[in-house]
């Protein structure tokens, strides 16, 4: 199993699908789907309770794939974590060999949807990437991408444009 960015590295085409993990504890289906429909594909990212429904952790979904042979990514999900349970999370993907991560912002659950739950988004995708690149990088052999939203990708454009400014000025 060779990690997604040695790929990007070498300047391969890298093709991801993504899967849900199921609302269970057995993840054979999911394996089982993986290896007949996703052959082909570099990598299997694995989402982090998608459309804010409880379902197995993504990593123990994403060990269940690499033992199988695939190349998981590890979703995690910020509206659902707070800096603790991220820093644990990526601890125990380091300790199970799933260095790819896929940090994604989540989108806000409504009252309506869950009143038994709570959005914590102690981070934002972006804000999580720089915390780990901070705080965890020596603890760490993972490689973190991003997913954000639009408005986020202004704010972040917004805040580098301003320090290009004071740089310039």
């Amino acid at each position: 199993i060779m990690r997604i960015t040695e790929l990007f590295d070498n300047g391969q085409f890298v093709v991801t699908a993504e899967v849900g993990p199921p609302k269970g504890i057995d993840a054979s289906h999911v394996v089982n789907e993986a290896k007949e429909y996703l052959s082909g594909i570099t990598a299997v990212n694995v989402t982090d309770n998608q459309s804010s429904v409880m379902r197995m952790g993504s990593l123990p979904a994403c060990v269940a794939l690499k033992n199988a042979g695939l190349t998981p990514i590890l979703q995690l999900t910020c509206r659902d974590r707070n800096r603790i349970s991220m820093k644990g999370g990526l601890i125990a993907a380091n300790i199970e060999d799933v260095y790819d991560v896929l940090a994604v912002t989540g989108d806000k659950m409504t009252e309506s949807e869950r009143t038994d739950s709570k959005n914590v988004f102690n981070f934002n995708s972006y804000k999580l990437i720089n915390y780990i690149k901070q705080y965890l990088k020596n603890l760490l052999y993972i490689k973190i991408g991003l997913s954000i939203l639009p408005e986020e990708l202004m704010a972040i454009l917004f805040l580098h444009l301003k320090e290009m400014l004071k740089v310039n000025s």
